[in-house]
């Protein structure tokens, strides 16, 4: 990621989509607004479960998005392409452009998503945490009437191990 020549905030959201596991159009639809701290709290508008959905950024991140959102208006999109907004399509180009240049796998936005599915398993979380972590629908009937526990100091230690983790491979400075 270091070397490439993709636009910066290409780099940023797929950074993005490794430590938080979120689908691609919840990174790259972020909304001024939807930032606070390390928080990042995804609009039920825009999550596929239609649900608010909190997950945690590492700081650099988080202080480059809130920097971005200090100079949009509140519920506009804070990530940039080439040619204006950042869509899932190039996204998927560049990411399929640096695997090219890294000479691997051609990884699409959604196998970074299982990524950190798989880096949760090998870290020893439960198959309910990292349901949770990705934000996944609830099962059962307890699950999704009953059980209203949030899981969020849960989350925050996965954010923790993630970020970890992806410092470690030199994912994240």
């Amino acid at each position: 990621l270091e070397e490439s020549v993709a636009a910066p905030d290409l780099l940023l959201a797929i950074r993005l989509l490794l430590v938080t596991g979120c689908r691609v159009n919840e990174i790259v639809g972020i909304e001024s607004g939807e930032i606070t701290g390390n928080e990042l709290l995804i609009s039920a508008h825009r999550t596929k479960s239609g649900r608010e959905f909190l997950t945690y950024l590492p700081t650099y991140l988080a202080q480059e998005l809130e920097e971005r959102q200090d100079t949009v208006r509140r519920g506009e999109q804070l990530l940039q392409g080439s040619n204006g907004l950042l869509c899932s399509g190039a996204l998927s180009q560049a990411l399929g452009r640096l695997c090219e240049r890294a000479n691997t796998y051609k990884a699409s936005p959604h196998d970074l998503r299982r990524t950190v599915g798989t880096l949760l398993a090998k870290g020893g979380y439960t198959h309910d945490l990292r349901q949770r972590y990705l934000n996944h629908a609830a099962e059962g009937v307890t699950d999704r009437h009953y059980n209203v526990y949030d899981y969020q100091a849960e989350k925050r230690q996965m954010a923790d191990y993630m970020i970890k983790q992806l410092s470690d491979y030199g994912v994240l400075i």
